[in-house]
Parts: structure tokens; sequence; C-alpha cells
């Protein structure tokens, strides 16, 4: 495992310097927060191949949720918006990768207003059917996640589907590992 505690790093340290291109990273965890995080999270999920990605940081920004590519990613205290999940939606059906199994991030939102869900219509969403994935996803440090009542989505380019929950302030992104074909 390999942590990085970003108050820490010095001004002379740079992370693109400690890994190199293509290496793999079976787990990744971001703490803490300096003036440079946000851009020394992009630099290295560009460059690196990470299994299992968390962060409690609070500068884990747009373009890096964008392009996180880890099988398993835990992200929490962002300042990432609603809106951020749903471009991440956006981005992962105009693709065609395979990596991402599963997403789970906390988005600031203020409890006392009244909670909207969002305008998920341009995603063409078919509700859970039983004959086509399961109900329960385990994750290795959350448990069991039901998605029964939740809203799956087809990418059309390979036929994968994903399932996404949407609750104030979190996000779950689940990509089943079958291909499906949703008539």
């Amino acid at each position: 495992m390999v942590r990085i505690e970003f108050k820490e790093m010095e001004e002379y340290f740079h992370m693109e310097d400690v890994f190199s291109p293509g290496q793999l990273i079976r787990t990744l965890e971001f703490h803490q927060e300096s003036p440079r995080s946000g851009l020394e999270i992009e630099r290295i999920l560009e460059k690196v191949h990470i299994e299992n990605l968390v962060s409690y940081t609070p500068n884990f920004t747009r373009e890096a949720l964008l392009l996180v590519n880890s099988p398993r990613a835990i992200l929490r205290t962002t300042r990432l918006k609603q809106e951020d999940f749903l471009d991440f939606i956006r981005n992962w059906l105009r693709g065609s990768e395979d990596r991402i199994k599963f997403l789970d991030f906390s988005y600031p939102c203020n409890f006392s207003e009244k909670w909207e869900e969002p305008d998920l219509s341009e995603f063409n969403l078919k509700e859970w059917d039983p004959e086509r994935r399961p109900l329960v996803y385990t994750d290795m440090k959350l448990g069991d996640i039901e998605f029964k009542g939740r809203v799956d989505i087809e990418r059309k380019s390979d036929g994968v589907l994903a399932s996404i929950i949407n609750i104030h302030g979190r996000a779950l992104f689940r990509v089943w590992p079958s291909k499906f074909i949703l008539i």
C-alpha cells in the first residue's frame, strides 16, 4: 500500500518523479490537502494503474475523477459536486475502458435543504431486472450493497451494464462483470 500525506510534502517534491509510467499499485491512499494536491493526483492518475484507490483529500478534482480507471475507488471528504458524478457517468458511457468496477464517493450537500434527485433522463435508464444481474454487490471493505430498485445504465458501445445509486451526498456506481443485452 502507498499512502500519500499531502501536508507533509516538501515544495520541491514532485509525485510524477516517484512513479513509473504504467506502474501497478495495489492500493493507493491520498490524505489531507496542500495547494498542489489536486494537480499531483491528476498527474499520478495519468501515469499509473491503481487497483484500489482511496482518497480522503478535499482537493480531489473533477479532472481527477474523470481520470479514475481503477477497479475500485472510494473518494471521501471531496469538494466534488453531484454534477461531477454525472460527468463521470457521461465519460464512462462515451468510453470503452473496462477497469472500473466500483466507485463510491461523497460530495458536500446541505442536509437542511430539500434534496432533489438529479436528472438522469439523458442516460436512457433501465429498471433493475433480477434476470439480468445480481441484487447485491459485496465490497471488500463496505460489505454488501443492495442495488434493488435502483437504475441500470447500458453502455451502447459494448453492452456493459452499470448501476447507479445517488443519495443525499453519496454516489455509488457499479459496473457488472458480464455484458448484458437489455431489450
